[in-house]
């Protein structure tokens, strides 16, 4: 997805280890990072206008401070200079949120918290087109790890509950 040499942008506003991953191991890869403020769009646009971006990677809602991010109009921006968007939905969920439907080129949630409903697995998941998701499947493939069913089973039930709830509450 971001080549050695590549440059990869990101939102000051996210969870502090992903951050951290961003700008002390990618840079070790020879991948350069940049942090804007997750409501920057102009300075999303200058940055993706003239510095080869490779991708744009954020949350949404961010996390701690829940802020939405503008899919459609990121996505916009960054698709003109062929930069790729990539959404952590993992506090949405790919129940409330459709950022795919909204632009981006791949969805990942951390299905750990959420999704999982227990908090007593390590899962996440990605989406987006089959020609992105393969290459990222040939990457795990290599690197390992898989969910068991009896993980899944107990999960989606539980999930449909939450968002039901949730429905109500509104």
């Amino acid at each position: 997805m971001v080549p050695r040499g590549g440059h990869i942008v990101t939102t000051t506003d996210c969870y502090k280890e992903t951050r951290m991953f961003i700008e002390t191991f990618l840079p070790k890869l020879g991948i350069t990072p940049t942090l804007i403020d997750a409501t920057d769009i102009a300075g999303l646009q200058a940055i993706v206008n003239n510095h080869g971006v490779s991708m744009f990677f954020t949350e949404s809602p961010t996390n701690p401070f829940l802020r939405c991010v503008d899919i459609k109009l990121v996505s916009e921006i960054c698709h003109k200079r062929g930069t790729l968007v990539c959404i952590d939905g993992t506090i949405a969920t790919p129940l409330n949120q459709k950022a795919l439907a909204l632009g981006a080129d791949l969805v990942i949630q951390s299905a750990t918290k959420y999704i999982g409903g227990h908090n007593d697995v390590l899962a996440g998941c990605i989406s987006g087109s089959m020609k992105l998701v393969s290459e990222i499947r040939i990457m795990h493939n290599l690197l390992g790890g898989t969910l068991s069913p009896v993980h899944i089973f107990r999960g989606n039930p539980l999930m449909l509950f939450l968002r039901t709830g949730h429905g109500i509450a509104e």
